[in-house]
């Protein structure tokens, strides 16, 4: 097999798995709202990761104030 047909079968193959997804109205209707959601949740990002870090250090420092004790 050369190089060019295996090329042409993953394009082929990919272009197949577009169609699937596009043509199947359950999962293009998920990429649509995933899609509407980014605006919404890509500010909010950095808000939540300051949050984590927050919460995880809180514990910490509880954890290893009652190992003092």
């Amino acid at each position: 097999m050369s190089a060019d047909t295996n090329n042409n079968s993953t394009v082929d193959a990919a272009l197949r798995a577009i169609l699937s997804v596009l043509t199947d109205p359950g999962k293009a209707f998920t990429i649509f709202v995933l899609i509407l959601m980014l605006p919404i949740v890509l500010p909010l990002l950095p808000m939540l990761v300051r949050l984590l870090i927050r919460s995880y250090t809180f514990a910490a420092r509880k954890c290893r104030r009652t190992a003092r004790n």
